[in-house]
């Protein structure tokens, strides 16, 4: 069993302040409105993401099981950008790979990507591919019965400056949508230029 343990984690900015202002035409009113503009913000990208069914923000993540994931283990909804940290414990010790001091539980590896590489499968998939591993019953045998026999941070959404104009667009018509409409309306069924933007982003997740 996995289980996906968020991490504490500064996201870059997506849309700053001085951008939404840009957009709505407020750039020379000073602080006027400025709270309800970044409520803005924040339910803009809220709905972006639940729209696109992808990460938007960045997040990080502990990937936590009993077991070794699979040697082509594959996340979806956004591609990893990093994986920073991969533990495991076997049933005499615990091996931390990364770089860090070394201990006599210890043992060093200065380069994670020596043991596992990060194979994009398009834009919404990442696969988790251990290097020079035929087989993964190849891989260390863990300890039984441990829940985080196997842990690996991973980061996933958009580093800085890296969100595609396209999405960021939509993210902008729909922080105006929400700015310029407070009141109730009632749905009218179609896409507004803000989905219409958001739309290549989208990802639709495959039924069995």
């Amino acid at each position: 069993m996995d289980f996906y343990i968020p991490v504490a984690h500064t996201s870059p900015e997506i849309l700053s302040l001085e951008a939404a202002k840009k957009q709505l035409k407020m750039e020379d009113l000073g602080t006027f409105d400025d709270d309800i503009i970044l409520d803005c913000i924040e339910a803009a990208i809220d709905e972006a993401e639940s729209y696109t069914s992808t990460n938007i923000r960045q997040r990080k993540y502990i990937v936590k099981s009993n077991k070794w994931l699979d040697q082509d283990f594959e996340f979806r909804e956004q591609i990893i950008t990093e994986v920073s940290k991969l533990t495991y414990k076997t049933a005499s010790e615990t091996i931390i790979l990364q770089d860090v001091a070394a201990t006599n539980e210890v043992e060093e590896i200065t380069d994670l990507s020596d043991f596992l590489e990060l194979l994009p499968v398009d834009k919404y998939a990442t696969v988790i591919h251990y290097k020079n591993i035929e087989d993964i019953s190849d891989l260390p045998e863990l300890i039984e019965t441990k829940t985080d026999a196997v842990a690996f941070e991973v980061t996933v959404g958009y580093p800085e400056n890296k969100v595609p104009k396209g999405l960021l667009q939509g993210i902008k018509l729909l922080m105006h949508e929400n700015y310029n409409i407070r009141n109730n309306m009632e749905s009218k069924g179609y896409l507004t230029a803000a989905k219409i933007k958001l739309e290549p982003y989208k990802y639709y997740r495959k039924t069995i």
